[in-house]
């Protein structure tokens, strides 16, 4: 491989945080030949380095989709880490497994959300004080206990 193609490799190798794997990735690029980017042929290389823009250009288009899904992860990682105890009943956001119990969540922003409706409801213009409301849900229930 030529030096640019090799230079581009590499930043994206560092890019995607993937430089200890690129043993493994040449692997199967080279379908078991080479484990070393030194040992790979221009086609090759290109090959991983299209598969990685590839990758990125899908992460970058799924963002570009809902501009509101940041917003709802941050809610979902709010109350994932949070136990709610109220007069109407107690709120429990992890599963069995430590994982996000998603119908509590969503059931729980359905009732106490401002706009009581689906978290998924939310507009990108409703979303940053449903965010507001869950921060400080959270900070008052963890004061309290």
């Amino acid at each position: 491989m030529n030096s640019s193609t090799r230079k581009r490799l590499f930043a994206l190798l560092n890019k995607h945080k993937l430089t200890e794997e690129r043993g493994n990735i040449c692997l199967q690029i080279t379908g078991g030949r080479t484990s070393s980017t030194k040992n790979l042929s221009e086609q090759e290389a290109l090959q991983i380095i299209n598969n990685l823009q590839d990758k990125e250009q899908k992460q970058q288009e799924r963002q570009k989709r809902d501009p509101c899904d940041q917003m709802r992860k941050k809610i979902i990682a709010i109350l994932a880490g949070t136990e709610i105890k109220m007069q109407s009943g107690e709120y429990y956001f992890l599963n069995e497994h430590s994982k996000p119990d998603m119908p509590s969540i969503y059931k729980f922003i359905a009732l106490k959300g401002y706009l009581k409706k689906p978290l998924n409801s939310y507009n990108q213009y409703e979303l940053p004080k449903l965010v507001t409301q869950i921060e400080q849900i959270a900070e008052s229930y963890e004061a309290s206990t």
